[in-house]
């Protein structure tokens, strides 16, 4: 059957897995030992899978030609993929991963932290001459 990558079970009880050698979706009945495919996906090396909230959501890392993008989908009860957004850029030979980015507090928060720091200042203590 290929190759797994990523797996998450379904309401049913049956394990539902994307497989990135064929790109192709299956699902699987424990103790059976047997797959049966439901659905075809894009083009991909990697992947990652979760149910949340009723919802199957898929990252993939798109390979067209060997440099893509992850993207966020979902898999309908039907096992139809459908794409939601385009997170980063995916480089599979060059080994690029998604883009760490340093959190930008809000301005509010910056505001409270400059005027704490005034305050702070103000209140220090001068030595006595």
């Amino acid at each position: 059957m290929g190759s797994a990558n990523a797996g998450f079970m379904q309401p049913n009880g049956k394990v539902w897995y994307l497989e990135h050698n064929f790109d192709r979706l299956y699902e699987y009945t424990p103790g059976s030992g047997v797959s049966t495919q439901i659905g075809t996906l894009p083009n991909h090396d990697y992947s990652g899978a979760e149910r949340y909230k009723g919802t199957n959501y898929v990252m993939l890392g798109l390979n067209p030609g060997g440099v893509g993008r992850w993207v966020l989908g979902s898999i309908d009860g039907n096992g139809v993929y459908s794409q939601l957004r385009d997170i980063d850029l995916h480089n599979f030979n060059g080994q690029t991963g998604l883009t760490v980015a340093a959190p930008v507090p809000e301005p509010g928060t910056l505001i409270a932290g400059a005027v704490g720091l005034v305050g702070l200042a103000l209140r220090r203590r001068r030595p006595k001459a």
